[in-house]
């Protein structure tokens, strides 16, 4: 049974939200995904942009590697992210608004006297699963599964509607972000 409100006290965390996409995303769990955080906030931001503003994300983590000597790419991901959430545009569920906020608004860290720039979906990638050792991965068929059986059936097909569609954005970035990896053999 599909619910028709957003469902955040069914959710088992705010990364099944992000399974979620990347599963649209990758031909429900069947494509490869590059495996760095930074190309999947780059990533999801270029879907939300597209989705939301119809504009493209030009300064993806791509093209940041790319052009030593950029600003701050943190800096360029965090107003592209708040452009999208402060849009106007009801394209999106605005109850999904603080969960893209948490998931990729980088964030200065600092302990031990170092300091750094990350976001939540860093440690989703970190400690959500196994280490991979490689430049790509794929969702899991157990996640793919859970994601088919336990998160799709939480939601209207109209929230659906919305995640496929930025997941359809998302593939061209996907797509130029792996062919990146393997140009200079990352």
């Amino acid at each position: 049974m599909q619910r028709t409100a957003f469902p955040k006290e069914l959710l088992s965390s705010d990364n099944d939200i992000l399974y979620l996409l990347l599963y649209f995303a990758s031909n429900m769990g069947r494509n490869e995904l590059p495996e760095r955080w930074q190309f999947l906030t780059s990533e999801i931001l270029g879907g939300l942009s597209e989705f939301v503003l119809g504009e493209e994300f030009k300064y993806t983590y791509a093209y940041y590697q790319s052009h030593p000597g950029t600003q701050e790419w943190g800096s360029w991901a965090n107003k592209t992210l708040e452009k999208v959430l402060d849009s106007q545009n009801k394209k999106i569920n605005p109850a999904f608004k603080p969960l893209f906020r948490k998931l990729l608004l980088f964030e200065s860290k600092s302990d031990h006297g170092e300091s750094w720039w990350d976001n939540e979906l860093r440690y989703c990638m970190m400690f959500g699963r196994k280490p991979i050792i490689s430049s790509t991965w794929a969702l899991t068929v157990p996640d793919a599964e859970d994601v088919k059986t336990r998160i799709i059936p939480l939601f209207s097909a109209e929230i659906l509607g919305q995640f496929k569609e930025i997941a359809r954005f998302m593939e061209k970035y996907i797509k130029q972000d792996l062919e990146f990896l393997n140009r200079y053999g990352l």
